[in-house]
């Protein structure tokens, strides 16, 4: 996969090379004036440039879905024994209420494993408790790998009201938490409403134990939420970065290629470490080069 985005990325920017060079040799020449016709080159050349990158992520997107097919063939392909069933059952069913689901689903620390832990780890979970109940409450987490695939109908119904006020209120630092439709009413208080319109259908539609059809569509949300969120916080470190690099006189050059070069990929750097972490290292890899070949992209 690495070898075919490289020679991807080699042929891309060979291309670019000529193409560039070639307009410069018919902007030296002499009698060659900037006339209508003299422009048709350089409108070609930058609609090549954009087929260039665009060949490069599609290139870069068929050689992982390839790479996948072949992973997934090799892997049902072994032999593999079947996991014995459980021979614990509950004699009677029981279904959690609805409030117990909310409290449980808002928890972030494991019993069991605060028992374990040392005091130092216990410390440091206490610090990052209410930032981890914020990111419970705003962000849906679909697991397919689970029966149930993570479905909590009361926190999901609210995530249908938090994680658009969460897109709102951080989408370009904020701009949009004060706009108002034609000068009268805010936007976030109709995002607002709309939230608790859907929530309300979907909390009677739905039930605790079983999840809905539509429920992969929960996974879209979170990600665009949790693609506002760190585009924020990447945003405020940067600015940040920026404001450390004025207060120590550095230039732009020497700001640009150390402090705003880590800033720029802080994003990255968290969503791809938190990937890996969840027990999927081959999508952070392919995200480390697919992040950075649709940012050319783009």
């Amino acid at each position: 996969m690495c070898l075919a985005v490289y020679l991807s990325l080699l042929l891309v920017f060979s291309y670019h090379q000529q193409v560039t060079s070639g307009s410069h040799v018919l902007r030296n020449q002499p009698g060659v004036g900037l006339s209508r016709n003299n422009t048709l080159p350089m409108m070609f050349q930058n609609n090549n440039d954009e087929v260039g990158y665009l060949g490069l992520y599609v290139v870069y997107v068929l050689t992982v879905i390839v790479s996948a097919y072949i992973y997934n063939r090799q892997k049902h392909s072994m032999n593999v024994a079947p996991i014995p069933e459980s021979e614990y059952r509950p004699l009677l069913p029981y279904s959690e209420s609805t409030i117990k689901i909310l409290l449980t689903s808002l928890n972030p620390v494991d019993n069991r494993k605060w028992r374990r832990k040392p005091w130092s780890w216990r410390v440091f979970k206490v610090l990052k408790t209410p930032l981890e109940v914020l990111l419970l409450l705003c962000i849906p987490v679909v697991d397919p790998d689970k029966e149930d695939r993570n479905w909590r109908r009361p926190l999901n119904c609210l995530h249908l009201i938090t994680a658009p006020l969460l897109c709102a209120l951080t989408f370009q630092s904020g701009i949009y938490g004060d706009y108002m439709i034609q000068g009268q009413f805010p936007l976030w208080l109709l995002i607002l409403l709309l939230g608790l319109f859907l929530s309300a259908i979907v909390f009677c539609t739905t039930t605790n134990d079983s999840p809905p059809k539509y429920h992969p569509l929960f996974a879209l949300l979170g990600f665009v939420a949790s693609a506002a969120l760190i585009s924020a916080t990447a945003s405020e470190v940067v600015s940040l970065l920026h404001m450390l690099g004025v207060v120590l006189s550095l230039s732009n050059t020497v700001l640009g290629l150390t402090l705003l070069a880590w800033g720029n990929s802080i994003g990255d750097c968290f969503s791809d470490i938190t990937i890996a972490r969840q027990g999927y290292p081959r999508m952070a890899i392919s995200a480390c080069f697919g992040g950075i070949i649709f940012s050319i992209l783009i």
